[in-house]
């Protein structure tokens, strides 16, 4: 089971790399003001729950980001305007505390100069989030954990992940299929830190 999770995340992980590496390079190419030279890299930055309460899952998704980054570089990085630039890879652990996630992503951008984030784990994203749009940086919301997110009409952000509130539908369907009428269903998860 917790292989099969492993490889859940490191998948979804390794999409949203290289989903922020073309949305970079459609935002390097696409934005109003030339560039005034090619970035010799792109710097991707992130802010996970390494320690704390979700340190299992920031630590799988820290590998499964990892993996990626060096994927897209071992095939010779993204292409931009004729030259092929490596996807560098800035990390640090918010302790799975909404404190640290605002002030970690507003240093990846601000003293990193990362030019795309991908938001925290979970719920996290709901304290990142608000930052990057406020510095107009590119950023994807790779987790469904952030829902609320969803709907507000972020220019600079975009999801990978279905919402959590669907999350329930197919297993809901096939015990409705299976039992028309069963009355009761337990769920069990586990709940967000703090």
């Amino acid at each position: 089971m917790r292989r099969l999770t492993f490889r859940k995340i490191a998948a979804i992980v390794i999409v949203a790399v290289i989903i922020v590496a073309l949305g970079v390079l459609a935002y390097i190419t696409f934005q109003k003001a030339p560039l005034k030279e090619i970035p010799a890299e792109i710097k991707i930055g992130t802010v996970l729950p390494l320690s704390g309460p979700f340190s299992e899952e920031g630590n799988d998704a820290l590998i499964g980001i990892k993996a990626a980054v060096k994927w897209v570089n071992d095939h010779g990085g993204i292409s931009l305007f004729g030259r092929k630039l490596p996807l560098s890879f800035v990390y640090y652990d918010d302790e799975g505390k909404p404190d640290n996630t605002v002030k970690l992503t507003e240093k990846l951008i601000v003293e990193d100069k990362v030019n795309a984030i991908i938001h925290a784990w979970g719920y996290l994203g709901e304290f990142s989030a608000p930052v990057t749009e406020r510095h107009g940086v590119f950023s994807i919301q790779w987790t469904a954990g952030a829902e609320r997110l969803m709907g507000q009409g972020f220019k600079y952000m975009v999801s990978i992940h279905c919402p959590l509130t669907s999350f329930f539908k197919n297993p809901l369907k096939v015990i409705r299929d299976a039992d028309p009428n069963a009355k009761t269903v337990a769920l069990i998860w586990r709940s967000m830190a703090g």
